[in-house]
């Protein structure tokens, strides 16, 4: 009896669909590992360019192994399987990584310690993944020029990807949770690895029915896991439940007294909280002498509603952009709360806060942020100058607009500090009139009249006597404790003081005083990289690296090292620091990448494979060649010089865009780099090998794959976690735009040599 028989070259069908199925499966796990270490590490989307950095490194050194190794075809149709079971022993580690790295509960995770975790977990996936690109572009030399083929497995591979993102998002989704996603991904790849690698049926049968056997067990591990997990975050509460919803992982827990949300691993709000609503109801409508209406955005439906309904209020609008998450809280609520959401005088809008003040004309005496402090984008495009002014458009003359803030002893001293005088700032430059109080929470105060808001406890104990009702169990004397008013006016004359800048969406300076934040509370010692790059570091780098591309490929006696893979290696750097943006800003300007981050992947892997694809079928040149290649490194630094002014569109002459439309316009966006990007990968492959005396393509397409990657993951290591926050969206595109202008002079430059030496 024959033994079965595969190999990658046996035709052009089975190297499309092994190759599809591993773009499939990389682009699934990516997608789900996004979510999990977005809950791990609190919501932070810093983390998104490490995660990045960490699955392209590894695939990198794939690529490169794969380059100097050969293996029979037949062994390749194996490693389909390999990493669709690796991602099953992948999730659960991470999502048990706080317990045995012993993280303190409510603590943030090490920046290198998370790093570390993420790059060496990743590894056995990544290097996998990495290793069969090489293979492939051996299997096929005679079936396409050398060059093409290469493209046309990129392609495979992104069209793979995109498979993978579309039906992550809008339909596994909906339907399943992330470990038996993983499963079914394993089942595709079982039922494809036995068409490519012919199985007799006595042995597929048992197989699938063994795996499909061991997926139907895998929820009740993934709520195992989860249980487990988050009792090392929360051992004090008791689990209740969870939901993936478009906005975040949420998750119940109990008290003997509360009940509390979490959003990405952090708290969000608790309840019952008659008490402490009371105090912050009362606080907010004595701001203004006569409230009759007003606009509360929140995260999730707490007990504020009803303690701001107890007053004479005429109306209230309620925003809270998550449908899904009100649905998981409304059985939750005791009788009175759910009682008060049945209110005659409150209209609930589940839209997003931004999208809503875009769009409505109703204007309001008090708007009130009761949501989290400004960790993130999601929740940091609710604390920039953009959306204050657009707060100031909806105040009737004399409203008022009010946030609170979590605020311990630690905010009022240091680095801290500044994280707290960045949102004072902003808010200043648009409400000439402001008043903050210390205490925890803290309330900010802001109107366009002189005399409306105020902190003193006798102004407000007259204003509460005139509203009747008023909140339960407020009384004027409370006031004293809410706003002491020594210390009052002893932080009234330190704030504006530091020299946090202005908080924008295309300069979030929150996210910096973040993430000193984040390198203070976890002991992470970046503060030396912070440093170096707040100073001239960027700058030192960028010359440093202008010389040693010199001194390599510039000189006409060092013609023997070829530019390719330098090019691509710049580009890979700013592709994915462009990708980092463009998540950054749909996060900001849609607020919904949680569930969407697989369809942004989707529509930049279908780019590169239509970039691919397009420029495959021609190749042909060398003066055309690089002519292409100038002319898609110059669009895509023109790509990178405009990220940084969508935000300002958005809010200035675009503002009256739906948010459908802002979705769709980042939705181009993406495609488009990624479309540069794939089309740059083949033009540099033929551009290497049109050089070469004897064209290796295997060795040509993982040392371009290897360069690619390793230019992207140190992108993602880079931008995300320290250029965008340090030196904001303007001038990191600054330094994105030069890299490409870099690519592109060693492009010419070699050109140039070549025509001399003619």
């Amino acid at each position: 009896m024959s033994k079965p028989h595969f190999e990658l070259n046996s035709s052009r069908f089975n190297l499309f669909l092994f190759f599809f199925s591993i773009g499939f499966s990389a682009l699934l796990f990516q997608t789900i590992l996004f979510r999990e270490c977005l809950v791990i590490m609190h919501g932070n989307e810093l983390v998104l360019g490490t995660i990045f950095g960490a699955w392209l490194f590894g695939t990198g050194l794939g690529a490169l192994a794969g380059a100097r190794t050969r293996i029979p075809g037949r062994y390749l149709s194996f490693l389909l399987l390999a990493p669709a079971l690796l991602t099953l022993l992948i999730v659960p580690a991470l999502r048990l990584s706080r317990g045995f790295l012993s993280t303190p509960p409510g603590e943030y995770l090490s920046f290198p310690v998370f790093s570390l975790l993420l790059l060496f977990s990743t590894l056995p996936f990544t290097l996998t993944v990495g290793f069969v690109f090489p293979q492939g572009a051996r299997a096929l030399p005679a079936a396409s020029p050398s060059a093409r083929g290469i493209g046309w497995i990129y392609a495979s591979e992104a069209l793979g990807s995109l498979a993978a993102g579309i039906g992550f998002t809008f339909v596994l989704l909906r339907f399943f949770d992330p470990l038996t996603i993983l499963g079914i991904n394993l089942l595709i790849c079982f039922s494809i690895f036995s068409f490519l690698f012919p199985l007799r049926p006595r042995y597929f049968s048992p197989g699938f029915l063994l795996l499909l056997l061991a997926v139907s067990f895998l929820p009740r591990l993934n709520l195992r896991l989860e249980q487990t997990g988050f009792r090392s975050q929360a051992p004090d509460v008791r689990f209740l439940g969870s939901r993936d919803t478009p906005y975040a992982h949420l998750a119940l827990a109990s008290t003997r007294e509360q009940t509390i949300l979490y959003q990405n691993g952090e708290p969000a709000l608790s309840f019952p909280e008659r008490e402490e609503n009371a105090k912050k109801a009362g606080a907010i409508l004595t701001q203004h002498p006569h409230p009759r209406n007003m606009l509360l955005i929140e995260n999730g439906t707490g007990g504020l509603i009803r303690a701001l309904l107890e007053s004479p209020l005429e109306k209230m609008d309620y925003l809270q952009p998550d449908r899904e998450a009100d649905d998981f809280l409304y059985p939750r609520l005791d009788p009175e709360g759910q009682l008060a959401l049945r209110d005659a005088r409150l209209r609930r809008h589940f839209t997003d806060g931004r999208d809503y003040l875009r769009r409505a004309s109703e204007r309001y005496d008090l708007i009130f942020l009761n949501i989290s402090n400004p960790a993130n984008a999601s929740l940091n495009r609710f604390f920039t100058r953009e959306f204050f002014v657009l707060a100031r458009e909806h105040l009737t003359p004399g409203g008022v607009m009010g946030m609170s803030l979590i605020a311990s002893e630690n905010y009022w001293s240091g680095e801290s500090f500044r994280f707290f005088d960045s949102a004072y700032r902003s808010l200043k430059n648009i409400f000439p009139e402001i008043v903050v109080s210390p205490g925890d929470p803290a309330y900010i105060f802001a109107s366009a009249a002189t005399g409306m808001v105020s902190l003193d406890p006798e102004i407000l104990g007259g204003r509460l006597s005139r509203l009747n009702p008023a909140p339960a169990g407020l009384v004027p004397a409370e006031f004293y404790t809410l706003f002491p008013p020594d210390r009052t006016r002893e932080l009234q004359g330190r704030l504006g003081k530091t020299r946090a800048p202005e908080n924008l969406d295309a300069r979030p300076a929150t996210y910096l005083q973040n993430l000193i934040l984040w390198d203070r509370f976890s002991d992470s010692h970046l503060s030396p990289l912070i440093s170096f790059f707040q100073g001239r570091g960027i700058i030192y780098l960028f010359l440093a690296l202008i010389i040693i591309l010199g001194l390599l490929f510039l000189p006409p006696g060092r013609r023997k090292i070829h530019p390719a893979p330098a090019v691509i290696f710049l580009l890979g750097f700013a592709l994915m620091s462009a990708s980092v943006f463009w998540l950054y800003l749909f996060q900001n300007l849609v607020g919904t990448l949680y569930r969407m981050i697989g369809l942004l992947n989707a529509l930049f892997m279908l780019g590169l494979f239509l970039g691919s694809a397009i420029i495959s079928l021609r190749l042909g040149g060398r003066a055309r060649t690089s002519f292409l290649l100038l002319i898609l490194l110059s669009v895509t630094a023109g790509i990178v010089l405009i990220l940084p002014v969508i935000p300002s569109l958005v809010s200035g002459p675009l503002s009256a865009l739906s948010q459908a439309y802002v979705k769709a316009l980042i939705l181009c966006g993406v495609l488009l780099t990624g479309i540069c990007g794939g089309a740059v990968f083949p033009l540099a492959a033929d551009f290497y090998l049109q050089d070469q005396e004897i064209p290796e393509p295997g060795k040509a397409g993982g040392l371009l794959d290897a360069a690619d990657l390793f230019g992207a993951a140190l992108g993602g290591f880079l931008c995300g976690p320290f250029l965008l926050p340090v030196l904001g969206m303007p001038r990191t595109s600054l330094v994105l735009a030069g890299l490409l202008v870099l690519a592109a002079f060693l492009v010419l430059s070699r050109r140039l040599h070549l025509g001399a030496g003619k």
